[in-house]
C-alpha cells in the first residue's frame, strides 16, 4: 500500500525517503515552476520525436538541466525567505525545545516546522528540512552567523543555543576521555593500506555514487550529438547536482562531532607529538562510525593527516584568521585547542 506522503505529519524526510537525492527530486516534482517548465520540454520532445529534428531535441535535453539548475539556486533563496518571515515562529521553538547538540530536539523541530510551514502555504510540500541537521544549518547559516539586524526573539534563541553549546563542552570530562583516546585500539587505514593513495582510490571506487557519475558522464560524451551546450551541460549538470545532493566528507563534523575532536586536542595536547595524534585519529575514526558520522572507521589516515585537517580545515580557525571558522559557536574552544598544539 503507498505511503501518502501530502497528509502523512510528524516524520522528516530521512525517515520516509532513501536518500537525499530522492527528497530533492519529490520537493521538485512538487515545485508548480518546475511542472510547467517540464510541460513545455517534453512537448518540445514530442515535436523533435514527430519532426526528426535533432536541434530541439538538444534544446530540450539543455533546457530540462537548467531548470534543474535554476530550481536548486530559487530553493535556496526559498530558505533564505522562510526564515526571514518566520524568525519569530523559528525562535520560539529553539527556546521553547533547547535542542543545542542534541540531533534528536532538532528532529523535533524540523519535524513541527514542515508541519506548520505546509499548513500555512510557506512550503510547497510538507517536507521543507530534510532533518534536524539540515534544519540546525540553515539556522546557523541565517541566524547564528547572519550580520543582519536580528529581533529580540531570535537574539534570545542564538543566546540559548551557545548555552546549551558550554554545557555540553563543559558537560565532557577530560580525564575519561583521555583514556578512551589513549586505550583506543583501532587500527589506523596506514596499517591497513600501502599507501595514502591507495586508501583514498579504495574508499572513492567504493563509493557507488562516484562511479554512478562516472557513468553518467562517460555516457555524456558518446558523439551522438554536435551541440556543445548538450555536451557540457550534461556533465556539468549532474555533477553540480551529485555535489549539492551527496554527504561530502567535512559535512560529517556536525556541532557535536566538532565539541569531541576540539575535546580530545585540549585533553591530550598532541602539540607535534605523532603517537598522540594518531591516538587521536583513531578515536575519532571509531566515534565517527559508531555516532553514524561517517560510514566506515577510517576518516583520518593517520595522526599527521588528523593534525592538518584540523590546523587547514577552513571549518576551523587557523593560527593567522585567514579564513573565518564555520563554525562560530566554537570559537573559543578551537582557539583553545590551538594553543594544545602549539609547540
Amino acid at each position: 500500500m503507498a505511503v501518502d506522503i501530502e497528509n502523512k505529519k510528524g516524520s522528516i524526510p530521512e525517515h520516509d525517503f532513501r536518500n537525499r537525492l530522492t527528497w530533492t527530486l519529490y520537493n521538485l516534482s512538487k515545485f508548480r515552476f518546475f511542472q510547467a517548465w517540464l510541460c513545455c520540454t517534453s512537448l518540445l520532445g514530442l515535436l523533435g520525436l514527430i519532426g526528426g529534428s535533432h536541434k530541439v531535441l538538444e534544446t530540450m535535453w539543455n533546457a530540462s538541466i537548467q531548470g534543474v539548475g535554476l530550481y536548486l539556486g530559487l530553493m535556496g533563496m526559498k530558505y533564505r525567505e522562510i526564515i526571514s518571515k518566520n524568525i519569530e515562529t523559528f525562535s520560539c521553538e529553539l527556546i521553547t525545545e533547547d535542542p543545542g547538540v542534541d540531533d534528536t530536539k532538532w528532529d523535533l523541530i524540523a519535524s513541527r516546522t514542515n508541519d506548520s510551514f505546509f499548513e500555512e502555504g510557506t512550503w510547497h510540500t510538507p517536507y521543507c528540512w530534510y532533518n534536524g541537521v539540515h534544519c540546525r544549518q540553515v539556522f546557523r547559516a541565517r541566524v547564528l552567523k547572519s550580520a543582519e539586524k536580528r529581533s529580540l526573539s531570535a537574539d534570545q534563541a542564538i543566546s540559548t543555543y551557545l548555552q546549551s553549546i558550554d554545557a555540553a563542552w563543559n558537560g565532557a570530562h577530560g580525564e575519561e576521555l583521555k583514556k578512551l583516546i589513549v586505550n583506543s585500539g583501532l587500527p589506523l587505514p596506514k596499517e591497513n593500506y600501502l599507501s595514502k593513495c591507495t586508501w583514498r582510490a579504495r574508499y572513492w571506487i567504493k563509493d557507488t555514487e562516484n562511479l554512478g557519475m562516472f557513468f553518467l558522464f562517460t555516457i555524456s560524451l558518446m558523439p551522438y550529438t554536435y551541440s556543445w551546450m548538450l555536451y557540457s551541460a550534461i556533465p556539468i549538470g549532474f555533477f553540480c547536482f551529485f555535489m549539492s545532493s551527496r554527504d561530502k566528507k567535512r559535512d560529517a563534523f556536525e556541532i557535536q562531532a566538532g565539541l569531541t575532536f576540539l575535546k580530545a586536542i585540549v585533553c591530550c595536547r598532541p602539540k607535534s607529538d605523532p603517537d598522540i595524534w594518531d591516538s587521536i585519529a583513531s578515536y575519532m575514526n571509531q566515534y565517527l562510525f559508531e555516532t553514524g558520522y561517517w560510514r566506515t572507521n577510517e576518516y583520518f589516515f593517520d595522526g599527521k593527516d588528523c593534525a592538518k585537517f584540523f590546523k587547514g580545515a577552513r571549518f576551523f580557525i587557523t593560527k593567522l584568521d585567514v579564513f573565518a571558522t564555520e563554525f562560530v559557536e566554537l570559537k573559543k574552544y578551537i582557539e583553545e585547542a590551538l594553543e594544545a598544539t602549539e609547540s
